[in-house]
């Protein structure tokens, strides 16, 4: 019942009837191989899984989730795997832009430091956007081959 509410179905028998009971009805296409690959691998071995992967609601949406699970055995034989799902679409979409973000300020750095290397000279550095106490902001200043330098203004003087 855990699972078909995540996904938006009104009970198990719409949560069939919709996605066939499989995870083929509800994971997404190109997750499912690795997905079912990666469980398959770690349930032959008698260990435990957990996998994030993301999967379709019955409105079309998309979430990311957690699914940590074993194989278990009942006494008359039959197996089962017990899992827990859980919804991480959230933390998801944060690493994602954070990544994204990482990797933006990994391409600024580089470009900086290419330019630093090919220029003769030096480099001044201002910022205003966060001010030392007193109203006073940086000025740095890179020089090839010297250890940075770093004088404090005020904003007044540059009225």
């Amino acid at each position: 019942d855990s699972l078909c509410s995540l996904l938006g179905y009104d009970g198990p028998e719409e949560f069939e009837q919709l996605t066939g009971g499989s995870g083929h009805g509800y994971i997404l296409a190109e997750d499912y191989e690795s997905v079912w690959d990666n469980i398959k691998q770690k349930l032959d071995r008698g260990e435990s899984y957990s996998l994030e992967y993301r999967v379709m609601c019955k409105d079309g949406s998309i979430l990311w989730v957690s699914d940590i699970g074993e194989k278990a055995e009942y006494p008359d034989g039959q197996e089962a795997i017990y899992c827990f799902i859980s919804d991480i679409t959230e933390r998801k979409q944060k690493q994602m832009e954070m990544d994204a973000v990482n990797q933006e300020v990994r391409r600024q750095a580089e470009f900086l430091t290419q330019l630093y290397d090919t220029i003769p000279c030096g480099i001044l550095q201002f910022t205003t956007d966060k001010p030392e106490p007193y109203g006073m902001g940086i000025l740095r200043i890179f020089i090839r081959g010297r250890v940075p330098q770093a004088y404090k203004f005020s904003s007044a003087a540059c009225s």
